[in-house]
């Protein structure tokens, strides 16, 4: 029974010596990359293809909401020459009669 506890104990304390070896790897990696400032410029780079795609998201929004309003003006002018055409249409007819 001892030796079981004693077994388990060096095992845990293995488990926890390897696991975080390789923690401490990473956080050196990542403290390297940030020192170098590797990692603030690749999130740089990600933080400006977000802004990026934002930006031509909005543009093209925009444009598509500026070629709808430019058909509905469209639409509206042609009413409003028609409308004006017939006032014109039965001016004349009414000098003629």
């Amino acid at each position: 029974m001892f030796q079981l506890k004693k077994a388990l104990k060096i095992l845990l304390f293995l488990s926890i010596f390897n696991s975080s070896s390789v923690f401490a790897e990473e956080v050196g990696i990542l403290s390297t990359e940030l020192d170098s400032g590797i990692l603030t410029d690749r999130n740089n780079k990600i933080f400006q293809q977000e802004k990026l795609q934002r930006t031509l998201k909005y543009e093209k929004e925009k444009r598509k909401q500026g070629i709808e309003n430019l058909e509905e003006r469209k639409e509206e002018d042609i009413k409003v020459s028609d409308v004006s055409f017939l006032l014109k249409k039965w001016r004349f007819q009414s000098l003629i009669f």
